[in-house]
């Protein structure tokens, strides 16, 4: 099914049914979400949120400098142009 013989063997790209399955799963789950939400108390995510957000600087940290170190040492191969 696959054209292009360099991504055969990559997730998701033999068939088109894993990604359907995927996307079909997930409307299901935007729909019966709420429906099973209703009447019930909301969740208490405050700290889950913290960690979450502080663990995305972090790692976007790590990223620039990853991305930006090349640059920044004055070589000619760098990801940002």
């Amino acid at each position: 099914m696959c054209v292009d013989k360099r991504v055969q063997k990559w997730p998701l790209m033999d068939s088109p049914l894993p990604t359907l399955a995927i996307s079909s799963s997930y409307l299901l789950f935007l729909w019966l979400g709420p429906k099973y939400m209703q009447g019930r108390e909301p969740f208490q995510l405050r700290k889950t949120l913290i960690i979450y957000n502080f663990s995305m600087v972090v790692l976007n940290f790590f990223i620039f400098k990853e991305v930006s170190s090349p640059k920044l040492a004055g070589s000619q191969k760098t990801y940002l142009g």
